[in-house]
C-alpha cells in the first residue's frame, strides 16, 4: 500500500472521529438544554424558535394571499404555545381552496353554470372563502405577535403565588397577563370558526346533492343561513385582532 493512499485513508478516519464527535458534543447539549427545560417545568423552545422574526402584517384587503400567510405561518410550525394555530391556520388555508372546488362541482350538476339559482349558492361558497381567508390572516398575526416566552414567565408567576411560593403579580404583569390569556382566547375563537365554515360548506355539498329542485331546499337554505351567521362572527373575531 502507498504511502500516500495510507494518508488518505488517515485522514478519512479523522474526519469521520470529528464528524461522529461534533454529533454526540450536539447531542448532549440537546439533551441538557431539554433536561433544562424541564427541571424548571418549561415547554422546551427549540433554538431557531427564539430567533425574533419581522412582523408581516398579513391584511386580505392589502394584498395578504394565501402564500403570503403561508410564507409566514410556516416559521411558527413548532413554536411554543401558538404553533398549534400556526398549524391549523396553514391546514385550513390548503383546504378551503379544495373545498371551494369540490362545492362548485357538484353545484354545477345542479345548475347551470351562472343561473341565478347557481349564482346564489356559488356566493355562499364564495363568502364562506373569504371568511376563511380573514380568521387566517387574523390568526396569522396574532401569531406572530404572540410573545410565548413571557406568556409562560408570568403563568409561572402566577402558579407561584396562588400556590404561595412567590408574590403575586403587580397589576401591570396581571394585565399583560389578562391581555395574552385573552388573545389566546380570540385565536381558539378564530380556529373553531374557520373548522365550523368548512363543516358547513360540506353540509351545504350533500344537500345540494340531494336537491331536486330550488323550491324542495329548505335545509339548503337554513345551511345559506348558518353560514351567513357564521361569517358575521367571523367578521367580529376579526376586527377583535387589529
Amino acid at each position: 500500500m502507498s504511502s500516500s493512499t495510507v494518508l488518505g485513508i488517515a485522514l478519512a478516519t479523522i474526519l469521520v472521529a470529528l464528524i461522529v464527535f461534533a454529533a454526540v458534543v450536539l447531542l448532549i447539549a440537546y439533551g441538557i438544554r431539554r433536561a433544562a427545560f424541564a427541571i424548571k417545568g418549561e415547554e422546551y423552545v427549540p433554538i431557531r424558535s427564539t430567533k425574533q422574526r419581522k412582523y408581516e402584517h398579513q391584511d386580505i384587503r392589502d394584498g395578504a394571499t394565501s402564500e403570503s400567510m403561508e410564507n409566514v405561518l410556516k416559521h411558527y410550525l413548532q413554536t411554543p404555545v401558538v404553533g398549534k394555530y400556526a398549524q391549523a391556520t396553514r391546514a385550513a388555508l390548503e383546504n378551503a381552496d379544495r373545498k371551494k372546488a369540490e362545492y362548485i362541482a357538484v353545484l354545477n350538476s345542479k345548475f347551470q353554470p351562472n343561473s341565478i339559482s347557481w349564482q346564489k349558492f356559488a356566493s355562499a361558497a364564495d363568502a364562506t372563502q373569504q371568511a376563511i381567508l380573514q380568521n387566517c390572516a387574523a390568526l396569522t398575526n396574532y401569531v406572530q405577535t404572540f410573545d410565548y416566552a413571557e406568556y409562560h414567565r408570568l403563568d409561572r408567576a402566577f402558579k407561584a403565588a396562588t400556590q404561595n411560593r412567590g408574590a403575586p403579580l403587580d397589576s401591570t404583569a396581571a394585565a399583560k397577563r389578562q391581555m395574552l390569556i385573552v388573545n389566546l382566547a380570540e385565536m381558539e375563537k378564530l380556529k373553531a370558526s374557520n373548522e365550523q365554515l368548512s363543516v358547513e360548506l360540506d353540509k351545504l355539498a350533500i344537500e345540494l346533492g340531494k336537491l331536486e329542485s330550488i323550491e324542495s331546499g329548505a335545509d339548503t337554505q337554513k345551511i345559506v343561513e348558518e353560514i351567513r351567521s357564521l361569517i358575521q362572527e367571523t367578521q367580529y373575531y376579526s376586527q377583535a385582532s387589529k
